[in-house]
């Protein structure tokens, strides 16, 4: 008896180190000009090359979306706020320190790279903070705190200050403040060059377009549209008193992410946006790849683990992009280990210098995600295992086993083992 019990852990540890190789996931080609089309041939070309190293698993783009649903809007929060919350975490520290004035330029900071953010995701919460602060902040050093107070009223109309953090004269003032601006109200009418665009008003979801909000605080708005395609679209708009106010949107390809003018600021977008997707992905690495230049392209590899890239391994495209990206891929896999550590000699801090929006498949699975109801594809391995009965065994009585697992690719039963009973 103890014999089939030996047995029986042999089989299903031997059966797990077999079947759990080390996955990267694939999300698609940083590439201006490729089309939805090429794009997902371009995954599954990208994918199959992977899997033929027999050393690595491919994650497609599906099952990604399975592992990510729902937490689309923080990865896209954490990866393009984090120089504003940067900013913000300084000014507050510098206002905690009785020092007011130092923290009056960083608080501004804050909140110019944080509206910013809003033009790709919901980042009222930091920025309302930031706004509030700021606003405090000057009226330490006796300026005129209205501008970012009315600001932040405008931004979120119901939300108070923190009574265990703000003395109760500046709570009382922007009370005042804030009852004096909520008195007036506009009207905004949103359209747009497609119909049925999904809009958010100041983070908040308000329908599809075309479509008229009465009664919205006078002051600046933030207006951010969506189509399921993952395109964007973002304005600000003045609401005024007593007025309606059309607002146009176009959502296009590229606008889910911030502009990337520069190199720097594509390395740094594109390290963030990288960093965030792992921290809530996991998974063992993420293939990195597009377009650096015209005629150039750059593969890397991302460890969510050691938070590391692998140095770029940059060739020329000549010809197409898919053909050049998988005829190197092989040699890009040399650099990470079996078991997903990307060799030491060859990692580096940073991304290359992608531009993050031009990788339209990450977009829609961010901006315009399909849910996903169960595992797709047999892919996510070892995601249930049960053992029933175990106690059984000690007294000579009837075990039963299960072994649930997602992979059928390996499997003819389904992925289930079922063993019992054993006398």
């Amino acid at each position: 008896m103890h014999v089939l019990f030996l047995m029986f852990t042999i089989l299903v540890t031997s059966s797990a180190s077999a079947r759990e190789r080390t996955t990267i996931a694939v999300v698609g080609i940083h590439q201006e000009t490729i089309t939805a089309d090429a794009q997902n041939a371009a995954v599954i070309e990208l994918a199959d090359t992977i899997k033929k190293s027999k050393k690595f698993d491919a994650l497609l783009p599906i099952d990604l979306t399975w592992l990510i649903q729902g937490r689309e809007e923080v990865i896209l929060q954490e990866a393009f706020s984090r120089t504003g919350r940067r900013f913000l975490d300084d000014g507050k520290t510098l206002y905690a320190q009785a020092q007011p004035e130092e923290a009056i330029p960083i608080l501004e900071a804050a909140a110019e790279e944080l509206t910013k953010t809003m033009s790709v995701t919901q980042a009222q919460a930091l920025l309302w903070e930031a706004l509030f602060t700021l606003g405090t902040a000057q009226l330490a050093v006796d300026a005129s705190p209205e501008h970012a107070w009315t600001q932040a009223i405008v931004l979120n109309p119901d939300r108070e200050p923190n009574s265990s953090q703000y003395p109760p004269d500046v709570i009382a003032q922007y009370q005042a403040l804030q009852e004096q601006k909520l008195s007036q109200r506009g009207t905004l009418t949103i359209e747009s060059s497609e119909p049925g665009v999904k809009v958010w008003v100041n983070g908040e979801p308000q329908g599809h377009t075309p479509l008229t909000l009465k009664n919205l605080p006078i002051g600046k708005a933030h207006v951010l549209g969506r189509t399921p395609q993952g395109f964007q679209s973002y304005q600000q708009v003045t609401v005024a008193a007593d007025t309606s106010v059309t607002c146009s949107l176009a959502p296009s390809k590229g606008r889910w992410s911030l502009p990337a003018s520069t190199t720097r600021t594509r390395v740094r977008l594109t390290s963030d946006l990288y960093r965030s997707l792992g921290a809530f992905a996991e998974v063992d690495l993420i293939l990195v790849v597009g377009e650096t230049a015209q005629n150039k392209a750059s593969l890397q590899l991302y460890s969510p683990r050691m938070d590391a890239f692998s140095r770029p391994l940059d060739i020329a495209t000549t010809g197409s992009i898919t053909d050049e990206l998988k005829n190197a891929l092989p040699e890009l896999l040399q650099l990470a280990t079996e078991d997903g550590a990307i060799l030491s000699m060859a990692t580096t801090a940073d991304a290359a210098a992608l531009n993050p929006g031009t990788n339209t498949l990450l977009g829609r699975m961010m901006v315009s995600p399909t849910p996903v109801a169960a595992p797709p594809g047999g892919k996510i391995k070892w995601w249930h295992m049960a053992l029933a009965g175990g106690g059984a065994l000690a007294v000579g009585g009837v075990a039963t086993g299960i072994i649930l697992s997602t992979d059928t690719t390996e499997d003819p039963n389904q992925g289930t083992i079922i063993i019992g009973p054993i006398p």
